[in-house]
């Protein structure tokens, strides 16, 4: 991700060997991007509002990126909080994990950003709770 234009854009460059070459994928802005498990796709945040926007890639023998698709709007996720990105893919390639503010706070309260309540075992609760017939 770079503002070297003045806008968010994503490129992508060869590592370690930065000089050479930089390939701009979105074709608008473009943010937070980050790779899928298997290297062949990339998904960042494009505009309107946000949205997770999936670019293919195949680096062999040249790199090259097809046109962007939308993915699925993330209207009502306040993804870019103190400029950290707010989500990723799952080791599986097949979900993300999206972090979302209490809306019971104010989205400029700090305690807002300051706690994380992770449910362990909650299928054994879910169990308990919804009677399998």
């Amino acid at each position: 991700m770079s503002n070297e234009t003045g806008e968010s854009l994503t490129y992508v460059q060869p590592f370690p060997n930065i000089d050479d070459g930089q390939w701009r994928v979105s074709p608008v802005a473009g943010a937070y991007p980050v790779w899928s498990p298997d290297g062949r796709e990339l998904f960042y945040l494009g505009p309107p509002t946000p949205d997770l926007m999936s670019v293919q890639v195949e680096t062999e023998p040249t790199f090259s990126a097809r046109t962007p698709e939308l993915l699925f709007g993330l209207s009502g996720y306040n993804i870019f909080q103190n400029n950290r990105r707010q989500f990723d893919g799952a080791p599986g390639g097949d979900r993300f994990v999206l972090l979302k503010p209490s809306v019971s706070r104010q989205m400029d309260d700090v305690d807002a950003l300051i706690g994380m309540v992770v449910v362990e075992n909650w299928f054994e609760e879910l169990k308990d709770r919804v009677p399998v017939p």
